[in-house]
């Protein structure tokens, strides 16, 4: 039942939102690290497409999506304001991959940043 509104991440691969759900959320730390999920118990959803925006809605930060139909998408980001509001939105490549799909937040991006190193010592 969702409709597309809004601009497509500049990272999707259709030439408009298909059925983009929106989520938002204040920034505690500069840091996020957002991981849409699919499969099993986290959801039905394939072809999945991610984007990080400010509080306008229009303005993207990021954005990621899937590499084989079946992926789950992630998306890490530094420079959030601790305190303002950001979007997500979530979307699919065309209208027959909609689904359900888990949304997870993290307030530390993983160690594809330099923010996250894994400390390797010993």
């Amino acid at each position: 039942g969702a409709s597309p509104d809004k601009n497509k991440g500049s990272n999707w691969n259709n030439g408009s939102p298909k059925n983009n759900r929106w989520f938002k959320f204040t920034a505690t730390t500069p840091q996020i690290n957002i991981s849409v999920n699919r499969g099993g118990s986290k959801g039905s959803q394939y072809y999945a497409q991610l984007a990080l925006w400010e509080a306008d809605g229009i303005t993207e930060l990021e954005s990621d999506r899937y590499g084989s139909a079946y992926d789950n998408v992630d998306l890490g980001y530094t420079g959030l304001t601790p305190g303002n509001t950001y979007y997500i939105s979530v979307d699919t490549y065309n209208t027959n991959a909609s689904g359900s799909f888990t949304l997870c937040l993290e307030d530390q991006v993983d160690y594809d940043f330099y923010e996250g190193a894994k400390d390797v010592s010993g």
